[in-house]
């Protein structure tokens, strides 16, 4: 299986290569896949995803974990989530923009998505290792790659397939 690279909300900006799956709400050229990322499950085969580029999608949400799990769910072993979002300190940028739905801020990711935090509030149902995180000029990015569940520890692998 050729591993895809997902543009996720490419927009007017597509991107260009080997491999790239352009996807985006709208019908725009160069967007290969129209798909709303509220709308689960997303349209792409388990395992199939070398990376997935999600620059400024995830504040646009309402299920932040939904799209966490989805990621999750697409990327291979050993592939990698980009993503992008407004700083909720930024007041301007995160609240100012009517469409968006989440504020978030680094503890957002740090404190929900790990494997801690699987273990402690359990609301995805996959963790998730965060590779590099910072704040610049009012955005949040953050490198992340899934954790396989076989990591997991049996107590939340039965917590887990409790949710299911």
């Amino acid at each position: 299986m050729i591993r895809k690279k997902y543009i996720f909300g490419a927009g007017t900006r597509p991107h260009v290569g080997k491999d790239i799956v352009n996807v985006d709400r709208l019908n725009l050229p160069g967007i290969d896949v129209i798909h709303d990322f509220e709308q689960f499950p997303y349209p792409f085969a388990d395992g199939s995803g070398l990376h997935i580029n999600a620059t400024h999608v995830i504040e646009h949400l309402s299920d932040f974990f939904g799209f966490m799990d989805e990621c999750h769910r697409i990327l291979s072993p050993g592939g990698t989530l980009y993503l992008e979002t407004p700083h909720a300190k930024d007041i301007a940028l995160s609240f100012g923009d009517p469409t968006h739905k989440l504020h978030l801020i680094e503890h957002s990711f740090i404190n929900y998505i790990t494997l801690e935090g699987l273990e402690n509030f359990g609301y995805c149902k996959f963790a998730w290792s965060i590779l590099h995180i910072k704040e610049t000029d009012g955005v949040i990015v953050i490198h992340l790659m899934p954790i396989p569940t076989e990591c997991y520890q049996d107590e939340i692998l039965q917590r887990l397939n409790n949710l299911t």
